[in-house]
């Protein structure tokens, strides 16, 4: 999930592992 840590970079991250969860 997204962390607050990786708040800057939270779309590809999101993309990321959203996409993993899709699929």
């Amino acid at each position: 999930p997204i962390q607050p840590c990786q708040r800057q970079s939270w779309k590809p991250q999101r993309m990321l592992w959203e996409k993993q969860f899709i699929f």
